[in-house]
């Protein structure tokens, strides 16, 4: 039995020896791959052929996120009559190869063909979630230094309010050949992370590294906030100032203010905004005065132990002298309508002339903007020639429409100035 054992040993070891496959090997097996994919290549030869046989052939991986490690293609033909392999594309850390194979004349192809892989080292932490976006999108490279180990970290920080949902770290090597990567710290659901890279030696680091998150929810805001009236056309910010006031030690605080927007202004909207979020803020309430009115007094009441922290915030808008109505109304040989405000700059100062018994004349200061003032003086010495009426708009709008008429022969002859001040949203 064992004399038999040697002799099929013998054989082996001489027909190794004597084989004359034309074998072909690209890459190298790495830890981790698998077998993917096995196929018998024939092609039937003939002595009678007058070219050899030649054809190309494409492998292609149909496991998701795999690479190639290496490919095998053994020669079933011993006696060198064999075909020969060449590479064309593909290969080593791509997901395809392709292959020529080429027969002698007269003779076929025979080989097996294996293909070895591996998934890429894609390093993904977390998952991706609804509403969430790439927030950081970067490289990772680090050169390759001979015999010597590589060991690098990246910090990652995507801001205050956010959460990471996942980290991707992807392979751009696709060898097999690249670094291993722990997080040491952070990650999903903090707003930050650290990686750490560890190369193969003699290997350098190529990973691009994809960070997405979210933003997190505002916590509820528990604020006494006091707001009464809305904001209208023309108004303006009057006041704006800080009610502040430390807690008093075992008391409550309990006080009004007073605030006046001036003389020709009425009120139009009050905030007093509470800068505690955390509903221990004081309560604020209107003690007298208020909206359409110059003034108001606010009364301020904390709970016990706590402080009064405010900012008022007073809207108001300036009180139109007011014109006769209905319109149209007929106005003095010269006259002036209204009053120059601080801010207000001119839009019209033109000469009115004509000859004809009547004209009008449309003034349109821009619909972000509202007329504060309206002057006009007979340019005549005739002191009675025309009659000036306002046909439409006025003070506080954007337009006004004058009519001018000529009473006797003398003609039209008006110097018109306005004044407009822009709106306040």
């Amino acid at each position: 039995m064992m004399v038999n054992s040697l002799w099929f040993l013998l054989v082996a070891i001489i027909v190794s020896v004597n084989s004359q496959s034309h074998h072909f090997e690209d890459g190298k097996r790495l830890p981790g791959d698998k077998l993917l994919q096995s196929e018998y290549i024939y092609k039937h030869g003939s002595t009678f052929d007058i070219v050899a046989p030649m054809f190309e052939k494409k492998f292609v991986l149909t496991q998701p996120g795999f690479v190639i490690t290496q490919i095998l293609a053994k020669d079933r033909k011993i006696n060198g009559k064999g075909a020969y392999v060449t590479k064309i594309s593909g290969g080593g850390g791509k997901n395809f190869v392709m292959l020529t194979f080429k027969a002698q004349r007269g003779h076929g192809i025979k080989f097996d063909v294996s293909i070895f892989g591996r998934p890429k080292q894609n390093f993904i932490f977390g998952k991706r979630q609804n509403g969430d976006n790439l927030i950081v999108k970067k490289a990772f490279y680090k050169k390759p230094v001979a015999n010597s180990v590589l060991i690098d970290r990246e910090e990652i920080n995507i801001g205050p309010n956010m959460e990471i949902t996942q980290i991707k770290v992807l392979d751009r090597y696709n060898t097999g050949k690249n670094a291993q990567v722990r997080l040491v710290s952070g990650g999903v659901k903090y707003n930050h992370s650290t990686l750490n890279f560890e190369s193969i030696i003699g290997k350098g680091i190529n990973y691009n590294i994809e960070v997405y998150g979210k933003a997190l929810p505002k916590p509820p805001s528990i604020s006494h906030n006091l707001i009464v009236g809305e904001r209208s056309e023309g108004d303006v910010l009057a006041i704006s100032e800080n009610v502040d006031h430390p807690a008093i030690v075992g008391g409550s605080l309990n006080f009004s203010r007073p605030f006046k927007v001036g003389e020709g202004y009425v009120i139009t909207k009050i905030e007093a905004l509470d800068s505690k979020t955390d509903g221990t803020g004081a309560y604020p309430r209107v003690q007298s005065g208020g909206l359409k009115q110059n003034s108001i007094d606010l009364r301020f009441k904390s709970k016990r132990g706590q402080g009064v922290y405010f900012t008022v915030r007073i809207y108001a808008k300036h009180r139109p002298t007011p014109t006769t109505t209905p319109l149209p109304v007929t106005l003095p040989r010269e006259f002036q309508i209204g009053t120059r405000q601080t801010g207000d700059f001119m839009v019209y100062d033109v000469k009115v002339i004509n000859a004809t018994s009547e004209v009008k004349q449309v003034y349109a200061v821009g619909s972000t903007n509202m007329i504060t003032y309206i002057k006009a003086v007979n340019q005549n010495l005739n002191s009675s020639n025309v009659v000036v009426s306002i046909i439409s708009g006025g003070l506080g709008g954007s337009e006004v429409v004058l009519n001018f008429e000529n009473l006797f022969e003398f003609g039209i002859s008006y110097a018109v100035q306005i004044f407009a001040l822009p709106k306040v949203h």
